[in-house]
């Protein structure tokens, strides 16, 4: 696509701009992990990708850097520690609801958990 394409120029620039032997991707959108792909067939300088599912898995990877270790087991680690987060997205009810026999008044926190379907936020 368009943006994929867009992002791939973008990162591979910001790439090419380092000053690093080896670059780390932490993409977290599936248009971006198309576009790092790509980037890193195209780079002077090689390129790992860590795919993640949102920025919390990013940052549970970057976390995971452990100076003196060799590329093959940070990355390993770095994939590891994303993948131990579990998040949940929540939102505020506007209107009134019911779903899975809760009830959800406006305003209040609702949780979309793994399986669970949806819920009022516990306080």
């Amino acid at each position: 696509s368009t943006l994929s394409a867009e992002i791939g120029r973008e990162t591979l620039a910001a790439v090419d701009r380092l000053n690093a032997a080896e670059v780390v991707i932490l993409p977290n959108n599936r248009n971006v992990i198309l576009a790092a792909s790509q980037v890193s067939a195209l780079a002077r300088v090689p390129v790992h990708i860590v795919p993640t599912r949102n920025a919390v898995e990013g940052l549970e990877a970057i976390l995971a850097v452990a100076p003196g270790l060799d590329i093959r087991t940070t990355l390993a680690r770095r994939m590891e520690q994303s993948r131990a987060v579990q998040t949940l997205p929540g939102t505020v009810a506007i209107p009134d609801a019911k779903a899975r026999g809760r009830k959800v008044r406006k305003g209040q926190a609702r949780v979309l958990g793994q399986g669970e379907g949806l819920g009022p936020a516990a306080r």
